[in-house]
């Protein structure tokens, strides 16, 4: 399956645009509440409060397309419709008529792997200093679960151990 069949046409909009940083910075937030929930539901109210706190803190006249100044509460909404149009969230009214907010699939995991690329550290790439003990974490959750008598679903215990494989092969690539 090809990328751009799986993904809405104007996703990456949003990563391409002259508010690119903006944007982005505005996806980390929502993600932000988002994992600190135990339920996957927030309310739009939360997110847009967020939102507003960030744009207090970081924009000093927020300008629409035709050069008018608009309102903070009013560019935090149209952020908003901006990722559910381009497909990063979805905006569901609940049986009480609260807006709730919820990551589609694809971005959740977008939005995971730009963190994990944002966390690395890209400044020494001859840099052999990688900590050993994630290496032996890779190693040791393998063997644990080879050497663990009680199991009972086998293919998933190999389904677990061929994806820590992967992953220790692709640390130390």
């Amino acid at each position: 399956m090809n990328i751009f069949d799986a993904l809405p046409s104007n996703f990456f909009i949003i990563m391409t645009s002259t508010n690119k940083e903006l944007y982005y910075e505005c996806l980390k937030i929502i993600y932000d509440i988002y994992d600190s929930r135990m339920g996957f539901d927030i309310t739009r109210d939360e997110v847009i409060s967020a939102i507003l706190e960030y744009l207090d803190q970081h924009d000093d006249v927020v300008r629409n397309e035709e050069g008018g100044t608009i309102t903070q509460k009013e560019r935090a909404n149209y952020i908003l419709q901006k990722f559910e149009d381009c497909g990063w969230i979805s905006i569901e009214t609940s049986n009480d008529y609260v807006d709730l907010i919820n990551f589609k699939v694809h971005a959740l995991t977008m939005m995971e792997a730009m963190l994990k690329i944002c966390n690395e550290d890209w400044s020494d790439e001859d840099n052999l200093s990688q900590p050993v003990f994630e290496y032996r974490g890779y190693l040791f959750s393998i063997y644990s679960l080879l050497n663990n008598p009680n199991v009972k679903e086998h293919g998933l215990m190999l389904k677990q151990v061929h994806h820590l494989a992967s992953e220790f092969v692709a640390e130390i690539k």
